[in-house]
């Protein structure tokens, strides 16, 4: 007596007309078929909401390392929980790490300072200098200093790219030139901006390899295993570089300025900046396939966005506002 209501049930299930006392019954109307919304980026979150003014960012796994013109040197959980921690006070700039410690520029200093907030070394100092990007490779920290000249119209001069040891002693010279660019370091190289032209220096300094001339307004440099990518200010483009050298290539045209320019895994991250901009503008946090696919706007508006960094998760930017993370998926 089973096998009628099983049967019942199975015809309904697939669409069919049902029976009732062996009546034929109408097969119940499907409901329309609609296709679901694509995905949209979740907002960004606020870890830190007195993060004025902030300069320069690095992230590990955990925490995120936030340099400040008002704030000195501060660490801040990568995710919403435990209060910031204040490292270090003073006038930093650009921040790098290791597994251990932050390496930044702090008024005429280089400093190293322990991740979990202990006693801060003195790497270097250099008077009447400025300073421009650090980056670590290795056992060493790899820095550029540059003097400020000409009265009110201040114009960076007699730049030099050095490398000292993690653990301090004298600074070795790897170039110099008289227009300061950002540089990057890998294992094998330093690649930096001069002039118009993207060199290729040795790790422990040689003969200086142009790579490419790609005339002015080189902004900022990014790496991955296999190439250098370079943000142009004024042509609003991202172009590549092999690291080995060969044909630069067009990534993509952006419609603002792009600055502040990250890659990681198969992404680059910028910020992008109107292209009327002037001084401290709001700027869009955006992500785009390294392939040259369509970019995507994560959070748009941040208020004085100068300072960016990525991780696997998310993507960290701060400036005049907040602290803010914003998934990157």
């Amino acid at each position: 007596m089973r096998a009628p209501f099983l049967l019942g049930w199975l015809v309904v299930a697939c669409g069919g007309a049902s029976t009732s006392d062996g009546v034929p019954q109408p097969a119940p109307s499907s409901p329309p078929i609609t296709t679901p919304p694509l995905p949209s980026t979740p907002p960004p979150i606020t870890l830190d909401d007195t993060s004025a003014r902030g300069r320069s960012l690095a992230v590990d796994d955990a925490h995120v390392f936030l340099s400040s013109e008002d704030r000195g040197l501060v660490r801040i959980p990568a995710l919403l929980g435990a209060s910031p921690v204040p490292l270090s006070s003073g006038f930093f700039g650009a921040v790098a790490l290791d597994p251990a410690s932050i390496y930044s520029s702090r008024n005429q200093t280089l400093v190293r300072v322990p991740k979990d907030g202990g006693t801060e070394t003195v790497l270097v100092t250099i008077p009447d200098a400025y300073w421009g990007p650090v980056r670590v490779s290795g056992q060493r920290v790899y820095f550029v200093s540059f003097t400020m000249t000409g009265g009110l119209e201040r114009t960076q001069s007699h730049c030099t790219l050095q490398t000292i040891s993690k653990d301090g002693g004298a600074p070795s010279t790897l170039l110099t030139y008289d227009t300061c660019g950002d540089f990057v370091v890998d294992e094998n190289a330093v690649y930096a901006v001069r002039a118009n032209d993207l060199v290729k220096i040795p790790i422990d300094g040689g003969a200086v390899t142009t790579l490419a001339t790609l005339g002015q307004d080189i902004l900022n440099l990014a790496q991955d295993d296999a190439r250098i990518w370079v943000s142009a200010l004024h042509t609003k483009q991202i172009v590549s570089v092999p690291k080995a050298g060969g044909a630069v290539e067009l990534a993509l045209t952006t419609p603002g300025l792009p600055t502040s320019l990250v890659a990681d895994g198969a992404d680059l991250v910028w910020l992008e900046l109107p292209a009327d901009f002037g001084g401290r503008a709001r700027a869009d946090v955006v992500i785009a396939p390294k392939n040259g696919g369509t970019s995507r706007t994560l959070v748009a508006n941040v208020e004085g966005a100068t300072a960016l960094a990525v991780n696997a998760d998310a993507v960290y930017c701060a400036g005049l506002g907040p602290l803010l993370r914003v998934s990157r998926h």
